[in-house]
């Protein structure tokens, strides 16, 4: 054999062995790829807590120890909303990765205290989060039904059509789950020009004041009305069972919008 034909089989062998070896390479790296998933926090904010006023409305900071009551005075929006932000919470950590996607949610109280607006918005930042929800339940004339997404206004949002399609995502996944027990409610997205006189949530201005967090996808959810008498009997009822399958369907669907802001972003 002449040595020309030896030095090609020599090359030829090796080049084949380096494919070999890429490929074994490139199989082991798809193998474990799950394993380095891209993590993604939600945060869920139980709206309210604790038994006095937090923070000042001079400085955008306030929050109300509680709001909303139901009408046997059985149960208060404070404790309703860090019930099932907890049973929220504990669902979606409990959900396996998604494709690259592992998603977590983190709170922003877990006892009965009352967070001011500064330090809710410090603890979404500190968190690195992709989205935002705080948990609430509404009040009106003790007739009306159905889940409201409340998002800033668009006077002061830098994101408005972003927040709106996920607020109303997320009513609409709430409104479903309490349509079952008790119809004729509706989901619903308004925004925050009412609330104090016009100046709109202390909360949306504190995110508007960090880069990390003006345009994060973010809004208050307030569940159901609270004070309608039908409401609080099937909380007497049924809550348990209630607030297990809104925690399991908001977790889903937290999961779902937390990817897709994701996916948005790169």
């Amino acid at each position: 054999m002449g040595l020309h034909c030896i030095s090609f089989m020599i090359k030829h062998f090796r080049l084949a062995t380096l494919t070999l070896a890429a490929t074994w390479m490139l199989a082991a790296l798809l193998a474990i790829a799950p394993a380095y998933a891209t993590s993604l926090v939600v945060v869920v904010d139980a709206g309210h807590g604790g038994t006095a006023p937090a923070g000042t409305m001079a400085e955008r900071t306030l929050s109300s120890p509680n709001n909303a009551t139901s009408p046997g005075k059985k149960f208060k929006e404070k404790d309703l909303t860090l019930d099932l932000a907890g049973r929220t919470i504990r669902a979606l950590n409990a959900l396996p990765k998604q494709g690259a996607f592992n998603v977590k949610a983190v709170p922003t109280r877990t006892t009965d205290v009352n967070l001011n607006m500064a330090e809710r918005a410090k603890i979404t930042r500190d968190a690195g989060a992709v989205i935002f929800v705080s948990i609430h339940f509404n009040a009106a004339n003790g007739k009306v039904l159905g889940s409201r997404g409340v998002i800033r206004a668009k006077t002061y949002s830098k994101s408005y059509g972003t927040d709106h399609a996920y607020a109303m995502a997320l009513a609409d996944c709430t409104n479903k789950v309490l349509r079952t027990y008790l119809p004729g409610g509706t989901a619903r997205v308004q925004d925050d020009s009412e609330l104090h006189g016009g100046k709109g949530s202390n909360l949306f201005h504190q995110f508007g004041l960090s880069k990390k967090t003006e345009t994060m996808p973010a809004c208050f959810l307030e569940v159901e009305f609270l004070d309608v008498p039908d409401f609080e009997a099937l909380l007497v009822n049924k809550k348990d069972e209630l607030f297990d399958k809104l925690a399991a369907a908001l977790a889903l669907e937290l999961r779902a919008q937390a990817i897709a802001t994701s996916g948005t972003k790169r």
